[in-house]
């Protein structure tokens, strides 16, 4: 199999990641200290620079958990998707964090655009809900993880951005499937009717393998998206 990662972007968001870390802590430990040296009057200068502080170092260490999450803490998505593909022949190609997805693959007949989520715990699936089981530990990594949010939101998003991306380059459009796959290995899923695959990343090798039913796509045409998609 080959692999296409921008690892200039990577880098460049890791390095994002390693300044907003410290700077969030700066900030809430700055409002916390202002306030400890408050004079107690809730509309003093010293009060408002103090929540000011508190609210911006909030705001930075979001940000900072989103970044971490995503460029820094392992397994980070690449490397999950890489692991579960590990085996395929030259025929097929990941494409990481180029555009206009965060992770495409090419096979011989279709074009998948994958969302990896690291989440653990017992999170079911009802048609187009996502819903995480709630756990106490959950509270304790409040700061340090994110939300399931909607996953088919986002596939859909990047689906419709991959589509544009290659009408605009004037490329004959193949298949396009959006999948979700959850890379952590203690997360239990619970499907009911999923709007598209959500897959374990163990399960993605042989789902593959089984979507088979589509036309093959020529080597010229699997030339030229390679040409587009691998551009950084």
């Amino acid at each position: 199999m080959q692999i296409i990662t921008n690892t200039k972007l990577v880098e460049n968001r890791a390095q994002w990641a390693r300044r907003t870390t410290p700077v969030a802590l700066v900030l809430l430990f700055s409002g916390l200290f202002v306030n400890l040296t408050n004079s107690n009057d809730p509309n003093s200068d010293t009060a408002k620079l103090a929540l000011f502080l508190v609210l911006l170092g909030f705001i930075v260490s979001f940000i900072s958990t989103h970044l971490v999450n995503r460029w820094i803490r392992e397994p980070r998505a690449d490397h999950v998707l890489e692991a579960a593909l590990r085996g395929f022949g030259k025929e097929y190609t990941l494409f990481n964090y180029t555009k206009p997805a965060s992770h495409i693959l090419l096979t011989p007949q279709s074009l998948y655009v994958i969302v990896v989520k690291p989440q653990d715990g017992e999170i079911s699936v009802n048609e187009r809900k996502f819903r995480r089981k709630f756990e106490w530990r959950q509270l304790l990594r409040v700061f340090a993880e994110e939300s399931v949010g909607n996953p088919f939101d986002e596939a859909e998003k990047e689906v419709n951005k991959l589509r544009q991306s290659l009408e605009k380059n004037q490329v004959e459009v193949p298949p396009i499937q959006p999948m979700i796959i959850f890379s952590h290995e203690k997360v239990k899923l619970i499907l009911n009717k999923p709007a598209m695959p959500v897959l374990y990343a163990k399960e993605l090798k042989n789902y593959l393998r089984k979507s088979t039913d589509l036309k093959t796509m020529s080597v010229a045409e699997r030339s030229r998206l390679v040409e587009i998609l691998g551009a950084v």
